[in-house]
């Protein structure tokens, strides 16, 4: 539909200055009243003037959304004149496609401040990073696991955990490895999984890190009340 105006406009356009361009011809080889021809030729170039300037003002406004995509700046409205059809419906359909879009983008910037948030308060410590080792996220949980206020690197683990720095490189997405390490005294048995993901066209591993110390010397007390009550009945 909005097409379809456009075209009949254009050619509503171009039979007039077609009309006009014919009748300054037949006056000028016909008649010396060139008053009138030159209202006539006048008539013609304002007709090719509007001609242009009708055409290039599609042009510009979806050069101008275009410009919005690009620099992201879904805020701009383009004016809506019901008298001017099709620029009025142009304006009504490109007004409700940046609609969409700022929708789209907020819907999906609330679900990654959700997930940001559900990350934060899990239990389990996660650290997410890039290839290069670049730090993108680390959770609460893992901050009081490694007594850190943050982590840039994931090479910053080698001052005072070589060996899980070392565990975390290695590990290959979808195994699990268990690391022992020490903190301010006191030994920790991290259980860590890796995965690795993609964020367009940025490539992300995933790894988490929970504390199962306490759960082994539970183990490890079952076992041996259990070994004591065997030989106790023996």
């Amino acid at each position: 539909m909005l097409f379809n105006n456009f075209r009949i406009q254009c050619l509503v356009r171009i039979l007039l200055l077609t009309g006009t361009l014919v009748l300054f011809l037949l006056l000028l080889l016909s008649t010396e009243a060139y008053v009138t021809i030159f209202l006539i030729g006048l008539a013609a170039i304002l007709q090719v003037y509007s001609l242009f300037r009708y055409v290039e003002r599609t042009g510009r406004n979806l050069l101008r959304f275009m410009e919005s995509i690009r620099q992201s700046d879904f805020a701009r409205r383009f004016d809506v004149s019901p008298n001017d059809p099709p620029f009025g419906d142009l304006s009504v359909v490109l007004n409700e496609v940046m609609d969409k879009i700022q929708k789209a983008r907020s819907e999906k910037e609330e679900q990654y401040q959700y997930l940001q948030t559900v990350m934060q308060h899990v239990n389990i410590g996660l650290i997410s990073f890039r290839p290069d080792g670049e730090v993108e996220m680390i959770n609460t949980a893992a901050k009081r696991l490694l007594d850190v206020a943050r982590l840039n690197k994931i090479g910053d683990l080698e001052v005072n955990f070589p060996a899980l720095k070392e565990t975390v490189l290695k590990l290959k997405p979808g195994d699990t490895s268990l690391v022992r390490v020490e903190n301010n005294g006191e030994v920790m048995q991290l259980a860590l999984a890796k995965a690795e993901f993609k964020l367009g066209n940025r490539e992300y591993a995933l790894v988490s890190l929970h504390n199962i110390h306490s759960e082994l010397e539970e183990k490890e007390m079952e076992v041996n009340h259990s070994h004591c009550l065997a030989c106790f009945h023996g």
